[in-house]
């Protein structure tokens, strides 16, 4: 936590052969030496692949959730797959199914959960996340939303990803960049989470998310 009171952290049960593993949201009190567990309310299931951020004033968390429908397909797909008597990859469809299966882990949403109750706020509903980050004063949420239209043969687990911004209050995300905009890009952020750079034909750029348009910083080469 911002005070270094407490220390959250999720741990992983593991499932069995026809069950998914269990992500336990946990919370240690460095002054009492005590850990809890915060038990989400609704039956909210915390993504395997969640990260975690506390809210500026430490009472939430902010972390990311799937439902048991998402997992339970991945499993029949997955099943299919490897165990079905014969199976045929074709390249007219969008995307082979290795691929696309692998994508699935990418569905979730992300909520801000109350640690005194459990109980879970969506901020940003089901989507297909590659990556979200919580920004540093906690106002706000940048995530990279997978649209790739079809398998990427060029490149292995090519993902076109678009730039979004969503307040943590909640409200529609806006675009910061497109997808075609960023494609084979690796983003830099600043620490206040407000600011990226990136290096694209020999130049550097840089783009606060409240602007539409990239700048330049060095001369063109």
């Amino acid at each position: 936590s911002h005070a270094g009171t407490h220390l959250a952290f999720l741990q992983l049960q593991p499932g069995g052969s026809a069950t998914d593993p269990v992500v336990r949201l946990r919370v240690w009190d460095a002054g009492r030496g005590t850990l809890r567990d915060v038990a989400l309310t609704g039956g909210a299931r915390i993504a395997v692949n969640s990260g975690l951020a506390w809210s500026p004033d430490d009472t939430r968390l902010v972390l990311a959730l799937r439902t048991t429908a998402r997992d339970d397909e991945a499993r029949k797909r997955f099943k299919a797959l490897t165990d079905g008597p014969i199976i045929v990859h074709s390249s007219k469809d969008p995307f082979l199914e290795w691929d696309d299966l692998g994508r699935v882990t990418r569905w979730r949403s992300v909520a801000e959960i109350d640690l005194a109750t459990g109980q879970p706020r969506i901020v940003l509903p089901e989507r297909k996340l590659s990556s979200y980050t919580v920004a540093r004063d906690g106002t706000f949420i940048t995530f990279q939303e997978d649209v790739t239209p079809k398998t990427d043969y060029d490149v292995i687990g090519g993902t076109e990803n678009a730039l979004r911004m969503v307040p943590i209050a909640g409200g529609e995300p806006v675009t910061v960049a497109e997808a075609k905009d960023l494609k084979g890009l690796t983003l830099r952020w600043s620490d206040d989470g407000r600011t990226f750079a990136y290096a694209k034909k020999g130049e550097v750029f840089v783009q606060r998310i409240d602007e539409k348009k990239p700048r330049s910083l060095t001369p063109p080469p």
